[in-house]
């Protein structure tokens, strides 16, 4: 076939078009001979072509896929280039109209400043031809006849040139006048405005800062205040600490003499104290170990612990107790009576009080009493077993009633150290709570002067960083103000250079414009001259 190459494959013949019988093909003289052979391998390929077929259309349908891709975007291209080439003409539409505006615009202003020219140009040839009306008449009085004025173009080019440049110059004079008068008015209005803007604002500045100066030295005035409070706080307190330890020195003191007078008055009759006389040693060194611990514990609580208050220890009373029995030992209410005048006391007063060493050093010393206490009573009963059995024995009458009396003893003993131990512990108790309490207390007010000191201080820093940022300010604000008033300056003398410069300009317009009217009113004079002369010369 004449014509592009069919999409089937190479190995495939195409024929031409035949009837639908196909006898006319095969009849025909150009039909081809097709021999067995050849027909078997056409049956034979004739089964290989859909494959190939396929695989053709799936590479063509690959490259019309590609195709279309291509073209799809091409179309989004053109759009986009479509678009800018839209907003493009819109811009310069909109460009090109703006300009014919303001060509129009140029243009009726030009026709204006046309039409006012000529209007002046028509003045002043109606001026000038009053001038020529005045000097003919003039000259037809001298003549009385009129005489012809030769025209000369030349002259007249002049004249309208001159009165051209005149009006021109006039216009210009004008123009920067009036421009330099707006800038004037213009430039005194915002300097005059600026002034009184930074004039206000300096004095609200100073206002505020007046007002931040006045409560800064109330803050410190009650900083000041609260310092010297709490200072005269803390020295009371250390004088109430002195003064409790000096009362607590004394009454240890008295507690020592109190001990060694009980301690030194012994009823034992001459007979027992015979057959005492072997733990006599023991009995002294026990007691002297005794003072001596009172005495360390006593030291140790003077030197390094405050002392507890007047009101909860009662000084003994000096002298001989006077709750004592007949066997010269003192009673428990006559020695110490804590209780009662401590509740009373502690009721009454809120004062400082005592800390755990203070109640350990106090303790420890009622420890000491109570085993001398036991130790006593430990060799009073086996004195009193001693004498029982020398009592059974020899059945001697002194020895009952010495026993009798060691019995008493023994027993208001033992009541004794039940009652001094019940009392230590309801003290102990006491003490420790009290020594919490005011722990707590001392511990909350040393935070809260620490907060407070700590607060003063940010303030301090916040308020020195505040007056060194407004001292900035204000030299700032102060360099500005010198600039601006060099700057008035160098404007009024720029001012008075331009108004005298002007007054110049002015001038020297003004006598040119009366040279160039002289030169014009020459030039009429010496052409009516010359017109009067060719007329007598005619």
């Amino acid at each position: 076939m004449n014509g592009p190459s069919s999409p089937l494959p190479s190995h495939q013949t195409v024929h031409d078009r035949s009837s639908p019988d196909g006898q006319e093909y095969y009849d025909s003289p150009n039909s081809p001979t097709v021999s067995s052979s050849e027909n078997d391998n056409g049956t034979r390929q004739g089964e290989q072509p859909p494959n190939d077929l396929l695989k053709f259309l799936e590479v063509q349908k690959t490259e019309l896929e590609t195709e279309k891709n291509g073209f799809l975007n091409k179309i989004s291209e053109l759009e986009e280039s479509l678009e800018l080439m839209k907003n493009e003409f819109e811009n310069m539409e909109d460009y090109w109209q703006e300009k014919l505006d303001k060509e129009r615009s140029f243009y009726e202003n030009q026709l204006s400043l046309s039409d006012s020219n000529f209007k002046e140009l028509e003045i002043k040839m109606k001026e000038y031809e009053e001038l020529m009306m005045t000097t003919d008449g003039i000259a037809n009085h001298d003549s009385d006849k009129l005489s012809t004025i030769a025209e000369s173009v030349s002259l007249e080019c002049q004249v309208t040139e001159l009165e051209e440049e005149l009006s021109d110059i006039r216009s210009r004079l004008r123009e920067i006048e009036s421009q330099k008068n707006q800038e004037i008015t213009d430039l005194s209005q915002a300097w005059k405005e600026k002034f009184q803007a930074e004039n206000k604002n300096f004095v609200k500045e100073k206002e505020i800062y007046e007002e931040k100066i006045r409560q800064m030295e109330k803050t410190l005035e009650d900083v000041s205040s609260n310092l010297t409070k709490a200072t005269s706080e803390r020295i009371n307190e250390k004088e109430r600490y002195d003064r409790d330890i000096n009362v607590l020195q004394d009454s240890c003191s008295q507690m020592q003499e109190q001990i060694r007078r009980s301690k030194s008055v012994s009823p034992v009759p001459p007979a027992s104290k015979l057959r005492l006389l072997d733990n006599s040693s023991d009995k002294n060194s026990r007691q002297s170990s005794s003072r001596n611990c009172i005495n360390q514990n006593c030291c140790q609580h003077n030197s390094s612990t405050p002392s507890p208050p007047a009101w909860l220890i009662q000084p003994p009373a000096t002298g001989i107790p006077r709750y004592c029995n007949h066997s010269g030992s003192m009673s428990l209410d006559a020695s110490f009576r804590f209780s009662d005048h401590t509740n009373s006391s502690h009721n009454k007063l809120n004062g400082p009080h005592l800390s755990d060493d203070v109640v350990d050093s106090v303790a420890r010393a009622y420890q000491t009493m109570v085993r001398d206490i036991s130790n006593e009573k430990n060799s009073i009963s086996k004195e009193l077993e001693n004498l029982k059995v020398r009592a059974s024995n020899k059945k001697d009458p002194v020895a009952a009633s010495v026993a009798r009396i060691w019995k008493s003893r023994i027993q208001h003993q033992e009541q004794r150290c039940q009652q001094l131990r019940s009392s230590l512990l309801q003290q102990q108790a006491q003490y420790k709570k009290i020594l919490k309490a005011t722990q707590d207390q001392h511990q909350e007010a040393i935070k809260n002067l620490e907060n407070l000191m700590t607060a003063n201080e940010n303030v301090l820093r916040t308020h020195a960083i505040k007056y060194g940022e407004q001292i900035a300010r204000l030299t700032q604000s102060e360099l500005l103000v010198k600039s601006l008033v060099a700057e008035n300056d160098s404007l009024v003398s720029a001012f008075q250079s331009l108004s005298k410069n002007h007054l110049m300009n002015s001038n020297n317009s003004f006598i040119n414009s009366n040279n160039k009217f002289n030169l014009i009113k020459s030039f009429s004079v010496a052409i009516t001259s010359s017109s009067s002369n060719q007329h007598t010369e005619e």
